[in-house]
């Protein structure tokens, strides 16, 4: 299927260990690497709701098709294809920016748990792992027309849309907790105040001078 490959390619593109390594441990360009990849997380939300939106509107025309005996081509078809590819494309951009946020966080000196961002990336595996189940299982319904596959096929089918829905909020508990680390990384900055040196006058009953003052 070709949009098992391009979202194969999307996977590798969006979570390439290797990607921000090159320049050290430079505290602008970890900042950059953290800008960078939540924008990449939230443009997978964006794609994922998109997508979203087309397999609804594919669903509210299905009542609308002929009967799929006649072979005849329906609207919601390529609503439903567009939409479910750009729902499985957002996914792992939405999981790999999240977790590239998390590691940008690591260099910066924060701690920052990944275990919403690994559950993100299960759970999209497992999408096309129920998806498999459910075509088999399909295809032994409709070769032998008994009931049983069919219930198979259908759990596996719905069991698929809950593991993507699951990655997409998993990786978006991922953002939450960067977004919270970065937050409190920030109020500690503005807090940190630079050393100050103030030189004033002094004076006594004994003798007038000046008086050097130094904050660290």
């Amino acid at each position: 299927m070709r949009w098992l490959l391009l979202a194969m390619l999307m996977a590798t593109w969006a979570f390439s260990p290797n990607a921000d390594a090159a320049p050290g441990s430079d505290v602008e360009h970890w900042q950059g690497v953290h800008r960078r990849a939540t924008g990449r997380a939230k443009a997978g939300a964006y794609i994922g709701a998109v997508g979203l939106g087309l397999d609804l509107m594919g669903v509210v025309l299905l009542p609308f098709c002929p009967e799929r005996d006649e072979e005849v081509s329906c609207v919601a078809d390529p609503l439903l294809g567009t939409g479910t590819t750009l729902e499985v494309l957002g996914a792992p951009l939405m999981a790999g920016g999240s977790l590239r946020a998390r590691r940008a966080l690591l260099e910066l000196g924060a701690d920052v748990p990944n275990g919403n961002g690994k559950t993100a990336w299960y759970l999209w595996g497992a999408y096309f792992g129920l998806r498999s189940i459910g075509g088999a299982f399909n295809s032994i319904y409709r070769n032998r027309g008994a009931a049983f596959p069919r219930v198979i096929a259908i759990a596996a089918y719905s069991g698929s849309v809950g593991a993507l829905l699951g990655s997409y909020l998993s990786s978006a508990l991922q953002l939450r907790r960067n977004a919270a680390v970065r937050d409190r990384m920030g109020v500690i900055a503005r807090d940190r105040r630079p050393w100050q040196v103030g030189i004033g006058p002094s004076a006594s009953f004994d003798e007038l001078g000046v008086r050097v003052v130094a904050t660290f």
